[in-house]
């Protein structure tokens, strides 16, 4: 049984729509990150199988104001 990685980076643009709740003095924020127009790949083979994986991701915000 085989395993790699393959790995390529480059310059990439993207979109973070952002939804929140403003309270008091802090912030709780949900952003999904749309990674658009991408040069970078990463693709894991473990056997014969070859997967790509997706680049967007969904991030949690939570800020205070002292």
């Amino acid at each position: 049984m085989n395993a790699s990685v393959t790995q390529q980076a480059g310059e990439c643009f993207g979109i973070a729509p952002q939804v929140g709740l403003d309270f008091g003095s802090g912030r709780l924020a949900v952003a999904y990150n749309a990674i658009l127009g991408a040069n970078v790949e990463v693709v894991q083979m473990v056997g014969a199988d070859a997967e790509k994986k997706r680049k967007d991701y969904v991030s949690l915000k939570l800020g205070l104001r002292f």
